[in-house]
Order: C-alpha cells, then sequence, then structure tokens
C-alpha cells in the first residue's frame, strides 16, 4: 500500500509541478535520508519542515501545493477533505491525524539526519526552469487572448499581466542562459502537465473574428486565478521564484535574488486582479 500511495505521489507531483521531484528529492535525502514521497507519507511534519526550510515566509503556499494536494488528490475518497484543516494538522505536527484522516496508516516518524545549510546542485533546476520560460510565454498569451474578448476596465488589467508575463519569460531565459551556457531550455514534459495543455486552449479558444460566450470566459479566468485550488500557472510561478536564487552566485544571487521577489509578488498580484475581476463578471451575469 505504502509504496503504491509513494508512486501516485511522485506521478502527480511530475505531471503537476515539472521539475520540482528532483528538488525534493534532494533536499529530503540529505535531511532525512529518504525519497521525498515517502517522506510525506512517512511524516508530513517533516515534510513541511523541508518546505520551510526551502520557502520560508511561503512555506504554507507551497505545502498546499506540494505536499497537502498530492496527499488528497491521490486518493478520490478523500479529495474533498479541507486542505487549510489538514495543513494546520500538519504544522501542529499532528501526523497520525493527517494520515488517518487521509486513510494512511500512521508510521514512525523520520529524524533528521543532518543538520546543515542546504546546497542545491545547477543541474536540478534545468527542468524547472525551462517549464518556467514555456508558462510565462504562455500565459503571456492567454492573457493577451482572454483580453481580447473584454471592454475595459477588465481588458487592460489582462494586457498588464501578460506584458508582465513576458518580461517574466525574459528573466527566466537570462537566468538560464547563465547557468547553462550555449543550452537551450526545453520544458520535456510540456504535453503531460494539466495547466500548460489548458493555456494552450485558451490561445486557440476561438478564431480572431468571433468571441467565445461570457460564461467560457469566466471558467478560464477562474482557472487562470486558480479559483479551483490546484497548481495552475500563477502558482507554478510561485513555486519557481523562491527557490531558484539559492541556486545562484555572485553578482547575480543579490540582483536577481530581489528580482525573483518581485516576480513572486507579481504572481500574487495577478491572481488577486483575475480574482476580482471573476467575480464582476459573474455578478454582472447574474444580474442580467
Amino acid at each position: 500500500m505504502s509504496s503504491s500511495v509513494e508512486e501516485a505521489i511522485e506521478e502527480y507531483l511530475v505531471k503537476h509541478a515539472p521539475g520540482f521531484m528532483a528538488v525534493l528529492n534532494s533536499v529530503s535525502q540529505k535531511l532525512y535520508g529518504m525519497p521525498y514521497a515517502k517522506l510525506v507519507i512517512s511524516s508530513p511534519s517533516s515534510a513541511y519542515k523541508l518546505l520551510l526550510e526551502l520557502y520560508g515566509k511561503r512555506a504554507d503556499t507551497a505545502a498546499k501545493l506540494l505536499l497537502i494536494l498530492p496527499l488528497i488528490r491521490i486518493q478520490k475518497e478523500h479529495e474533498q477533505q479541507p486542505i487549510n484543516q489538514i495543513l494546520d494538522l500538519v504544522k501542529k505536527g499532528d501526523d497520525d491525524t493527517v494520515l488517518s484522516l487521509l486513510g494512511l496508516q500512521p508510521a514512525e516518524r523520520p529524524s533528521i539526519t543532518a543538520m546543515r545549510s542546504i546546497t542545491l546542485e545547477e543541474k536540478l533546476f534545468k527542468e524547472i526552469i525551462s517549464c518556467a520560460i514555456e508558462v510565462e510565454k504562455l500565459a503571456a498569451e492567454a492573457y493577451s487572448r482572454l483580453a481580447r474578448y473584454l471592454n475595459e476596465p477588465h481588458s487592460t488589467a489582462l494586457y498588464y499581466i501578460s506584458a508582465e508575463s513576458s518580461i517574466h519569460a525574459r528573466i527566466y531565459s537570462k537566468i538560464f542562459s547563465t547557468l547553462y551556457r550555449d543550452e537551450q531550455p526545453v520544458c520535456k514534459r510540456a504535453q503531460t502537465v494539466p495547466f500548460i495543455q489548458e493555456l494552450k486552449n485558451i490561445i486557440t479558444l476561438s478564431p480572431e473574428n468571433t468571441a467565445p460566450d461570457i460564461k467560457t470566459i469566466i471558467n478560464k479566468l477562474r482557472f487562470m486565478a486558480t479559483l479551483e485550488n490546484d497548481v495552475d500557472a500563477e502558482y507554478f510561478m510561485i513555486l519557481v521564484s523562491p527557490v531558484l536564487h539559492k541556486v545562484l552566485r555572485e553578482p547575480y544571487k543579490t540582483i536577481y535574488g530581489s528580482v525573483l521577489e518581485a516576480i513572486v509578488r507579481d504572481e500574487e498580484d495577478h491572481k488577486r486582479i483575475v480574482s476580482n475581476i471573476v467575480n464582476k463578471l459573474e455578478r454582472k451575469m447574474i444580474e442580467q
């Protein structure tokens, strides 16, 4: 049972957060002497401590996406469990209750094998940065496409997000070149990542001379704002930036570190802007 759950967690993360298993496995092996998926089902609270080490003040967001969601999504009968409630139990260290709620057998809590600063190798980030570049390019095009179907002030807000996404793609491309010189970024798993495919669907949503109905537009915007509670383009980028600066060296680390922090704030702002647009459009649709 435990091995099949481990495999399911790893498959979920490979599919929904491309590139991150390499980083999570590396850190988990260094701290706990086991793969990340095994750590998750052995001690969710220890997995949270790992994410706290990587993400600091944004550990809760990372934990929802890289710890809680994999646990509840892989078992259909438990996927309605409240994410915030599970996270609170994890942060309190109540592994037995968390695992029991999710139908898993409580296990002996692993101990940290080495208390030391985490060193991350450059090679671990090649797929993450490659996918980040593709996601930002696709997001820029998707937001621009949706903006064409809306009136002011919604269209301008989406064009603004599109422009910022294009800038983010250029920044990640520069970082990729800094780390990997003459290599070209390739997001190898793009065809199997749901949110990347959804971005492509939005880009080809409708011919240039016609517009989709407002309900379709709202559903696409709900996806862009992660109102369905899963990993999407904006959440993926929120996961990327905080850990990426850890692998950079000076003089890039200080400057790009500040830029990457600004990108995280941009992504969080994007979600709020799109959520506000969705609320306005839904209210208008009800009133009509």
